[in-house]
């Protein structure tokens, strides 16, 4: 017959197993927003027109994302909504959405402070860090495209 020892040893350890396996199923069944921004050329100009933001879901749970934020340079934040009731992305669903140098996003305020940051925010209050989007939004911005000429489709 196996000792108490022995025993509360393999129970500790059983349990430990679980919970490692338990904290992994959970972490992985979530949902996970992976968005990243481009600075998109113009087909005439050649010069940076507008910023794309490609968003996916790569986790296991649906995502609702709300509001596409802007940070500006006098740190007051603004932004748009993506879709009436926001856009839901399932498990492995992508969306993409697009502004131009001259849009609304690109200033903020009275004092028409400048675009520095972005990031997403969902249904549930949670945000997401938009990977490069301090260097597309400041190319964006520094480039010469002519006023008056289409930013993107």
């Amino acid at each position: 017959m196996p000792s108490p020892t022995a025993i509360s040893i393999a129970a500790l350890l059983t349990s430990i197993a679980g919970l490692a396996l338990s904290s992994y199923i959970v972490w992985r069944d979530r949902a996970r927003v992976l968005a990243r921004s481009y600075a998109m050329s113009h087909e005439e100009s050649g010069e940076y027109s507008s910023v794309l933001v490609k968003i996916a879901n790569a986790g296991r749970r649906p995502v609702t994302l709300v509001y596409l934020w802007g940070i500006y340079e006098d740190q007051s934040r603004g932004g748009r909504r993506l879709a009436d009731g926001g856009k839901k992305l399932e498990e492995g669903e992508m969306h993409e959405t697009q502004f131009g140098k001259f849009d609304g996003m690109m200033v903020n305020g009275d004092d028409m402070s400048d675009l520095v940051d972005l990031f997403l925010e969902d249904s549930a209050g949670r945000r997401y860090k938009i990977k490069h989007a301090r260097k597309n939004v400041a190319a964006v911005r520094k480039s010469q495209h002519p006023f008056g000429m289409r930013t993107h489709g």
